[in-house]
């Protein structure tokens, strides 16, 4: 590493590109937002000439304001320190520098640590133990799992470790509503041949970080997140699976010192659907709590693609269930979403029939399933024999694509699915044209 400080009142030019990344390749072509003032500019010029040549600037992967560095004054005297998260090119290792000031206003490496893992995959500075100086937790991927590693600071012997654990998943939860935060984290065995998940609750007790609270689901856990799940109620959703096809969705919520289970319901999911950045856990209605995703698969799945499948977002009941709140097929194939009115659920079936200029998405009754669709979608490609006007005649037009190359028609064949009513007036509010040609 470059063991030289340098002056901030030093001059320097530096091109850089706009944009931004969560993984910066190289220190000479650093992408983040373009610095707006020459303070800023002289800043990033300091904070990469005291890396190493190969070494390069990274974002954690889960951070409350993700940056490449930031400002935090560990040592409480009053002046800010510089934590600066890097990765080494070869991809093996990785780490913090934390800077400090110096007289002449020089910045130097005040302390770093070099940790053995792929990338910083999250970071956070909070005070868990009380006494007003923050600690750092910096979680580090590992491979199978994350490295959690816990630093407090000292004026004199800089960054010392507070503890470590590993985990799959974490978060941060005011369980015992205190305003103070637990450590909860999810961790899961997969070298067993059945894999297992344990869910730990850690705290600051007795001067140290304990867990207080463990307990063990089977599967992996796909996902965890923790929030509302009710209006002025919280909770922990957890998502586990055995078989990469039925998910186990585990609410748990807070009582009497420890986490207990409200309900635990099996659904249906892809992994296509799973792995979105966004997540299959969140608030999808915009109302501030969180809800739950559940696929239902077309009766011949083998002709459409699993992330077009029915996508149903559920909610707490309340008691010891899930239900549905919203229902849309996301046809990107055919540049269309069709949202499905919860009422329609209870009774429905569907199938994609992919054919040449004519691609058909059918419903149907599935409590009274003559062979015919209650209701037909189209997507018709267009040419110069295709009359637009006359296909207005025989069905529900429902719009072009914006290239016009495609036009989208409806034909109902029933009037119901089971006790729901249907109109044309619904198939049309249903449908939403999304791009595409």
């Amino acid at each position: 590493m470059k063991k030289r400080a340098l002056a901030l009142g030093l001059v320097v030019g530096l091109t850089f590109l706009s944009g931004c990344s969560m993984v910066l390749a190289e220190p000479e072509t650093l992408i983040t937002a373009p610095a707006t003032d020459t303070a800023q500019l002289k800043e990033r010029k300091i904070i990469m000439s005291l890396l190493a040549d190969d070494e390069h600037l990274v974002v954690p992967g889960k951070m409350d304001n993700p940056a490449p560095y930031i400002n935090l004054d560990l040592t409480k005297d009053g002046v800010d320190e510089k934590i600066v998260f890097w990765a080494k090119n070869n991809g093996y290792q990785t780490g913090i520098n934390i800077l400090q000031k110096q007289k002449g206003d020089q910045w130097v490496v005040w302390d770093q640590k070099r940790l053995s893992g792929r990338s910083v995959s999250y970071f956070k500075a909070y005070d868990l133990d009380g006494n007003g100086q923050e600690e750092l937790f910096l979680g580090i991927d590992s491979g199978a799992y994350n490295t959690l590693y816990i630093f407090g600071a000292d004026a004199k012997e800089g960054l010392i470790l507070v503890d470590q654990i590993n985990y799959t998943h974490l978060a941060f939860a005011p369980l015992q509503g205190n305003n103070r935060l637990n450590l909860i984290t999810a961790l899961t065995d997969a070298a067993q041949e059945s894999p297992r998940t344990d869910i730990n609750i850690y705290d600051w007790v007795d001067n140290r970080i304990n867990r207080i609270f463990r307990k063990q689901y089977d599967g992996f856990c796909q996902e965890m997140k923790y929030g509302p799940i009710a209006s002025a109620e919280n909770g922990l959703y957890l998502a586990l699976s055995s078989d990469f096809n039925n998910l186990n969705i585990v609410l748990l919520r807070y009582q009497d010192q420890v986490l207990r289970e409200q309900l635990r319901r099996e659904v249906l999911y892809v992994n296509a659907l799973a792995e979105q950045p966004e997540g299959m856990i969140r608030d999808i209605n915009e109302d501030g709590v969180l809800d739950v995703l559940s696929v239902l698969p077309p009766t011949d799945a083998s002709k459409m693609e699993p992330r077009q499948f029915l996508q149903i977002w559920n909610t707490w009941d309340g008691n010891a269930g899930l239900t549905p709140i919203k229902a849309y097929i996301d046809n990107k194939a055919d540049g269309y979403r069709f949202n499905i009115p919860v009422p329609w659920l209870a009774s429905l079936q569907y199938q994609y029939v992919p054919q040449s200029g004519n691609n058909q998405l059918k419903f149907f009754d599935k409590d009274n399933n003559t062979g015919e669709p209650s209701i037909t979608v189209m997507t018709r490609e267009v040419d110069k024999n295709v009359d637009i006007d006359a296909l207005k005649q025989d069905y529900l037009f429902l719009g072009a694509s914006p290239s016009n190359q495609r036009v989208y028609l409806a034909k109902l064949g029933k009037d119901s699915f089971g006790k729901a009513k249907i109109t044309t007036a619904d198939i049309a509010e249903a449908f939403r044209i999304e791009g595409g040609q």
